[in-house]
C-alpha cells in the first residue's frame, strides 16, 4: 500500500466526513485519515476508504467493495476491525472504518525478541488466541432472525491481523469472504486470497468452509513461531506443489526448544485433509494454549500493549509524526512547486521493518521530519508533498504523541498468489525516515535520525538518466540487499540476474548500481542503488 504525507484533497469532504490526509492506497482503494464533526464541538477521526475513480463504473471492483462493506456490517467483536459506515456521494462509494492504534501482525513478529526458551510464544499465542476468538465469530454468525449467517475469511495472512497498543488483536479487510447460507458452504468460481496461505481445497476451488481459516491460521502460526516461510515458492506452480504434495516440516525441525506438542497442534491445522483439521479457529487456540502450558501463560492484553509499545516503539512514534501533521495542519492546497515523484522508497531497517522473519508487506506508515518528503510506494508514480515549515513544530512535538495507524485492508490489491505475503489483498507498505526529496534531484538519500546515510534509493523518474550525484562510495567488502515486489519480479543488477522477490540480504558489491526489476509479464522498472562497504541496503518495495 503506498503511503503518502498529503494529498491535494486536504479538507475535503465526503458527506459528512472530513479528508485529513491520504494514508495509503492500492489497486482498488485509497485510503484516508478523516475526521466527522457533529453537534456541540463533537468530532472524530475515522479511517475512510474510498474506491479508486478509475474503478467506480467497473462492476466487479464495486461489487467487491460492497461486499466488503455488507458483510462487516454484521461483524460487531473486540477481535474484528469496526466499519461503521458505507456511504455513497456523487457515485463514489467510501467506507467509513475504525481508526486503530498499534502495528500490523507482520511487524510485530519482525520486532518481537526470540529467545531460547521460547519465551516469545507467550506472545505469539495471546495474541493469536484472540484472532482465533473474532474468526470464530465471523464463523458462527447468525442473522437478526435466527439463521445462520456465517463468514468465512478467505484470506487470512500476516497483513490482513492487527495488534493494538491496547493489547487488543484485531482481524482486518473482509474484502474477499463470503457469507454462508445453510449449505455451509460457498464457491466463487474464482480463487481469491493469497496463494500462499490457502489450503488445497481452496487451491481446488472446492466448496470452503470454515476450515480453510483454520488451515491460513495454521500457516500464519507456523511461520510466526518459526520466522520463516512455509509455503512460498519461486513460482506459483511450486507454491501449489508445496501447499498439496511436499512435506510440512514441524516447527520443532526450525527450533529445537519447542515443546513436541506444539509439533502436533501445527500438523492438525495443517492436515491436507480438511477432516483431519480442527473444527474451529477456537479449537486451535485451545490446543495452542495447552501445548505451549509449560512455557508459561499467555501474555494478557496488558502485556501484549506493553509489549507492543517496547518492541515497535520507533515505528510509533514514526507513525505519531504523520498523523499530527494531520490532524494540526489547516486544510488548504499543498505548495505546487512541494512534490517530488517517486517510484519506490526505502528507508533504514528498523525493529519494525527488517524482514528477518515472514516477509509480509508491513502496515502503511510514514515518518514526517523536518524539511522532509516521506513516502513508501506501491502503486505506480506518487506525488508526495513536503510537510509545509508551520509543520515543523508538530511533527517535532509528534514523537511524543500516541502512534496512530489506520489498520484497514484495502480489498482490491489483487495481484499474484505466489508472491510474497500480499499477492491478492491490500496491504501496506514500509515508510521508516526518509530525506528530503528535492524535486529536481534524481537519487534521494535515505538518512537515520542521528546517522550518517547508509544508502541511496531510486532515481526520481524510473529509467530516466541518474541526475545529481551521490557521494562516491569506498571500495570494501560487498553489502547486501533486501527488496521485495507485488507481483513478484526478478531482479538484475548491472544486467546480471539477482534472483527473484522477495530477496533477502542478498550481496551486492559495494557501489552504485543500475537495478531492474521485471515482471512476469514483461513489464520492467529500472533504479538506481548505492551501497556502502558491508552494510546492508534498507528494505525496498518496488511500485508498478
Amino acid at each position: 500500500m503506498t503511503m503518502l504525507s498529503s494529498r491535494p484533497d486536504h479538507g475535503a469532504h465526503l458527506g459528512r466526513y472530513q479528508l485529513l490526509t491520504e494514508l495509503g492506497r492500492g489497486g482498488m482503494a485509497e485510503l484516508h485519515l478523516g475526521r466527522v464533526h457533529g453537534a456541540g464541538g463533537f468530532a472524530k477521526v475515522v479511517a475512510i476508504k474510498r474506491i479508486h475513480r478509475q474503478h467506480v463504473r467497473d462492476p466487479r471492483f464495486v461489487e467487491m467493495f460492497l461486499n466488503e462493506g455488507r458483510i462487516a456490517a454484521q461483524l460487531a467483536h473486540p477481535n474484528i476491525c469496526q466499519v461503521h459506515d458505507l456511504g455513497e456521494v456523487d457515485g463514489e462509494l467510501f467506507l467509513v472504518m475504525e481508526y486503530l492504534e498499534g502495528v500490523s501482525w507482520e511487524e510485530a513478529m519482525v520486532a518481537l525478541p526470540r529467545t531460547a526458551a521460547a519465551t516469545d510464544l507467550r506472545f505469539i499465542v495471546g495474541a493469536f488466541a484472540q484472532l482465533c476468538e473474532g474468526l470464530h465469530h465471523a464463523h458462527t454468525l447468525r442473522a437478526p432472525d435466527g439463521r445462520p449467517t456465517s463468514v468465512i475469511h478467505r484470506d487470512v495472512s500476516p497483513q490482513n491481523l492487527f495488534i493494538t497498543t491496547a493489547g487488543v488483536a484485531k482481524v482486518l479487510d473482509f474484502g474477499v469472504s463470503k457469507v454462508l447460507t445453510n449449505d455451509r458452504v460457498t464457491r466463487s468460481g474464482v480463487v481469491k486470497g493469497k496463494l500462499t496461505y490457502m489450503p488445497p481445497e481452496q487451491l481446488a476451488d472446492l466448496p470452503l468452509d470454515p476450515r480453510v481459516d483454520v488451515f491460513a491460521a495454521g500457516t500464519v502460526l507456523w511461520e510466526a513461531i518459526t520466522g520463516a516461510r512455509l509455503f512460498k515458492r519461486e513460482t506459483d506452480y511450486l507454491v501449489w506443489k508445496a501447499i498439496t504434495e511436499e512435506p510440512i516440516p514441524p516447527p520443532s525441525a526450525l527450533r529445537p526448544e519447542l515443546p513436541p506438542a506444539l509439533d502436533a497442534v501445527l500438523a492438525r491445522a495443517l492436515a491436507r485433509d480438511r477432516e483431519q483439521r480442527f473444527g474451529s479457529t477456537v479449537e486451535l487456540a485451545q490446543a495452542l494454549r495447552a501445548a505451549t502450558i509449560g512455557l508459561g501463560p499467555p501474555l494478557e492484553p496488558v502485556e501484549l500493549g506493553q509489549a507492543v509499545r517496547t518492541h515497535c516503539a520507533t515505528t510509533l512514534a514514526t507513525r505519531a509524526a504523520q498523523v499530527a501533521v494531520a490532524l494540526t495542519e489547516p486544510p488548504g492546497d499543498p505548495d505546487p512547486d512541494a512534490a517530488a515523484t517517486v517510484r519506490m522508497a526505502t528507508g533504514p531497517v528498523t525493529e519494525a521493518t527488517r524482514p528477518s522473519r515472514p516477509v509480509v508487506a508491513p502496515t502503511a506508515s510514514a515518518a514526517a521530519v523536518p524539511g522532509s518528503a516521506s513516502v513508501a510506494l506501491r502503486d505506480a508514480s506518487v506525488v508526495v508533498a513536503r510537510p509545509r515549515r508551520s509543520a515543523v513544530a508538530a511533527v517535532l512535538a509528534a514523537v511524543a504523541v500516541v502512534a496512530i495507524v489506520v489498520a484497514v485492508a484495502v480489498v482490491a490489491l489483487r495481484g499474484r498468489g505466489a508472491d510474497r505475503a500480499s499477492p491478492v489483498a491490500a496491504i501496506d507498505a514500509v515508510a521508516p525516515p526518509i530525506a528530503a526529496v528535492d524535486a529536481g534531484a534524481t537519487p534521494v538519500a535515505v538518512v537515520d535520525a542521528g546517522e550518517a546515510p547508509v544508502a541511496a534509493i531510486v532515481d526520481a523518474a524510473v529509467g530516466a538518466p541518474a541526475g545529481r550525484a551521490v557521494a562516491a562510495v569506498p571500495a570494501g567488502p560487498p553489502g547486501s540487499l533486501t527488496i521485495d515486489s507485488e507481483p513478484y519480479a526478478t531482479i538484475y543488477v548491472d544486467g546480471r540476474r539477482l534472483g527473484d522477490t522477495p530477496l533477502f540480504r542478498a550481496p551486492v558489491p559495494a557501489g552504485r548500481h543500475r537495478v531492474r526489476a521485471v515482471r512476469g509479464d514483461g513489464t520492467q522498472r529500472t533504479f538506481t542503488i548505492t551501497v556502502r562497504p558491508g552494510k546492508e541496503l534498507p528494505y525496498g518495495q518496488i511500485a508498478w
